[in-house]
C-alpha cells in the first residue's frame, strides 16, 4: 500500500483476482495532487492470509479509514471494489466519504428472474460452471479472467493480458474461489438509492463484462449519479486509458 500526502484522500479499491499494483499508474498521475491508498484487500495479495470475502473487505477499508484519521474521501471501486464500495456505504455510513466512484460494476452478477444486467450472457448455470472450474484449473481460469478484462484479447501495450494473467495465477485458488462464491451472492440493488454522496459511474464502451446498461440503471436509480464512458476500454479503464483515467477522477474529486 503506498499513500501520497496532498488535500482530499483518494481510496483505490481492486478488483477479484487483482491487488492494489492495479493502480500503480494512478498513484504516478495523481500522488502529487492527492493523498492516494491502493491497498491489498482481504484474500489478495499481500492480504492473502485475511478471509477473502466482501464483508471482510468492507471491515478492511472501514479500519484503514479509522486507523489513519481519514476524512473526505474518495472510494475508487473497480469491478470487486465497487461492490465492497457498496458494503461499507451501507454498513458504515457516508460520514467520511466525499464522493464514490464505480468502475464497470454491476450490483447482481448473475442474471436470474427479471434481471438481466449482470455479466454480460452469462446465467445461472454457465456461472456455477465456471465457479466449479475455477478448482479444477487455476493457471487455465487465469488466462480466461485475464482474457476477458479488456476491450481487445491481447489487452494494452504497456500492461498485456499476459502480465494480467501471471498476476491472476499468483493468487491463491482456494481463496480466490471463496471470493468469487461471495461476488455471485451480491445483491446490493437496494443500496444504489440509498447512497447519500455523489458518485460518478464509469465504464468501458467495449466492455465484455457491463457496460453502459448497467451504468445507465445505476444512474436511474441513484440520488446524485453520473456516468462516464471510456471509448477504447473495456472492463479496466485505468489500465487501458489511464491518463484518461486519472483525469475523470481529479475532476470529480475536485467538485466536491
Amino acid at each position: 500500500m503506498r499513500a501520497e500526502k496532498q488535500r482530499k484522500t483518494i481510496i483505490f479499491l481492486h478488483g477479484w483476482t487483482m491487488n492494489g499494483s492495479a493502480f500503480d499508474q494512478q498513484i504516478e498521475l495523481l500522488g502529487d495532487a492527492f493523498e492516494c491508498y491502493t491497498p491489498d484487500l482481504p484474500g489478495h495479495g499481500g492480504s492473502a492470509h485475511l478471509k477473502a470475502s466482501i464483508d471482510e473487505c468492507a471491515d478492511f477499508v472501514h479500519k484503514l479509514i479509522a486507523g489513519n484519521d481519514l476524512n473526505d474521501i474518495v472510494l475508487v471501486g473497480w469491478s470487486m471494489g465497487a461492490a465492497i464500495s457498496w458494503n461499507y456505504l451501507r454498513r458504515f455510513g457516508s460520514t467520511k466519504v466525499a464522493g464514490l466512484i464505480t468502475v464497470d460494476m454491476s450490483p447482481k452478477i448473475v442474471n436470474e428472474g427479471d434481471w438481466e444486467l449482470g455479466l454480460v450472457g452469462r446465467t445461472v448455470e454457465t456461472i456455477a460452471a465456471s465457479t466449479a472450474h475455477l478448482r479444477d484449473d487455476w493457471a487455465l481460469s487465469a488466462k480466461a479472467v485475464a482474457s476477458g478484462m479488456f476491450a481487445a484479447e491481447a489487452g494494452p501495450d504497456h500492461w498485456p493480458a499476459s502480465a494480467a494473467a501471471k498476476t491472476i495465477s499468483e493468487q491463491d485458488p482456494e481463496q480466490m474461489h471463496q471470493m468469487w462464491v461471495d461476488l455471485t451472492k451480491l445483491d446490493e440493488r437496494a443500496t444504489i438509492a440509498k447512497i447519500d454522496v455523489p458518485m460518478l459511474v464509469c465504464y468501458g464502451e467495449k466492455s465484455r463484462a457491463y457496460g453502459e446498461p448497467v451504468a445507465n440503471w445505476i444512474v436511474a436509480q441513484a440520488q446524485e449519479a453520473t456516468k462516464k464512458g471510456f471509448a477504447l476500454s473495456g472492463h479496466a479503464p485505468h489500465f487501458e486509458e489511464p491518463k484518461q483515467f486519472a483525469q475523470t477522477v481529479a475532476e470529480f474529486a475536485r467538485s466536491l
